[in-house]
């Protein structure tokens, strides 16, 4: 399989969020989350007991607000309750690795590129993007704490504020 990134020079930029860098779920390095870690706005699990849709939610978010959980239910859980299943299961048991994982580290990108992750995120964790991608010298990594795999909803005004300085960056 030839190198995907040859072309590289044509692109103008990229943004990422929360990415998944390292594949395989037992070589990621996943932060300890305690519960001093989380935060529940009070009463909002009490009103949703017993609501499946709000313990998925619950397993993924750092901040768990009633804002929150109504953009995660509106954004986030129409795919969920569409997604197939069997298609789901069968990759993750047969892997997602992409050939060219390890040479991200090698990447000669210069344009701009910007990197959020949440220092919480026990799905994909942090540390694996920072190690794959700092050579990068146009590179704006931000590790927001108190943050998890839902980034772009717990921390919303943080998340557009470096969307839109990344695409000022890449006129």
């Amino acid at each position: 399989m030839a190198w995907p990134f040859d072309g590289v020079a044509k692109i103008d930029g990229m943004f990422l969020f929360g990415p998944c860098i390292v594949t395989n779920f037992d070589e990621r390095k996943l932060p300890d989350v305690e519960d001093d870690d989380l935060f529940i706005e009070e009463g909002l699990a009490d009103a949703f007991e017993g609501n499946d849709d709000f313990d998925d939610f619950l397993n993924v978010a750092v901040v768990a607000t009633k804002e929150n959980w109504g953009r995660y239910a509106n954004e986030i859980l129409p795919a969920y309750k569409i997604v197939d299943t069997n298609f789901t299961q069968r990759y993750r048991e047969n892997g997602y690795a992409l050939s060219f994982e390890s040479r991200l580290k090698t990447l000669q990108f210069a344009n701009p590129a910007t990197v959020l992750v949440g220092r919480q995120d026990e799905s994909v964790g942090y540390e694996d993007a920072w190690n794959m991608l700092k050579h990068l010298p146009r590179l704006t990594f931000v590790a927001l704490d108190f943050a998890g795999h839902l980034l772009q909803i717990e921390h919303a005004d943080v998340f557009n504020l470096h969307l839109h300085d990344w695409l000022k960056r890449i006129k």
